[in-house]
């Protein structure tokens, strides 16, 4: 597969859970490891932001992708973080597809694990049934041929590519890049951003539903040889 990674792109959703909200987007870059993807070709690789912070690769060292200050979502994001790491370990070795691959499973019950699941109080165990058991988890594998690595994530990152889908009803976004000056209206705290991560705001309206405002906070880094883009509710 080498000779592919300098021409060409595997590109995996590796989790997409509607309750929960957590999408992975991987490709094959031929980037430098450690490399910013959304910082200019001339920004100095690790350089910080205003506030000190350089680039962060969620969930490193078995933590949540990002805290969110209650036992419920930050465990619920700890198991997030440990099911992107297998789907990143997973790609590497995964044949590249010859046409796109799309797997769909309708969860029923709670299904993410750990021990903070027993620390959790009624009402945050009640949450975790509610939530989990009304879950959609997809998978979609798709092949970029003759497109830079770096073009494909800054497409995925910051184009209004689903505003052009059809069928998909009204979509407005906006995005929020770190120093924020003020908190977005609507958003009760602000987690600590790196200078690859920012928040998105997404307002959705479409026939016979009601109308969606959802904040999501993405994180675009390179691991290994795997560049990724993760956001979370």
């Amino acid at each position: 597969m080498k000779r592919f990674r300098k021409k060409a792109i595997i590109a995996a959703a590796a989790l997409i859970a509607l309750a929960l909200m957590g999408v992975a987007a991987l490709v094959f870059p031929s980037c430098q490891s450690g490399e910013d993807i959304l910082a200019g070709r001339r920004s100095p690789m690790g350089a910080k932001g205003p506030g000190g912070a350089g680039p962060r690769i969620p969930g490193e060292g078995g933590g949540p992708l990002f805290r969110f200050g209650s036992p419920y979502l930050d465990g619920r994001s700890a198991w997030l973080a440990g099911r992107f790491r297998e789907e990143r370990e997973g790609l590497r070795a995964a044949p590249i597809p010859a046409e796109p691959a799309i797997e769909c499973l309708v969860h029923r019950e709670p299904f993410t694990e750990g021990p903070w699941v027993a620390s959790l109080s009624p009402d945050q165990a009640r949450q975790r049934d509610e939530v989990e058991r009304e879950s959609v988890e997809s998978h979609l594998t798709f092949f970029v041929p003759r497109v830079a690595p770096r073009a494909v994530v800054r497409y995925l990152v910051g184009s209004e590519y689903m505003t052009r889908i059809p069928d998909e009803g009204k979509i407005e976004r906006e995005l929020f890049f770190p120093p924020l000056k003020s908190r977005p209206p609507g958003l009760h705290s602000i987690p600590a951003l790196g200078t690859n991560e920012f928040l998105s705001r997404d307002r959705w309206s479409r026939q016979m539903t009601l109308p969606t405002d959802v904040f999501n906070v993405h994180a675009v880094f390179l691991d290994g040889d795997v560049a990724c883009h993760i956001v979370e509710a």
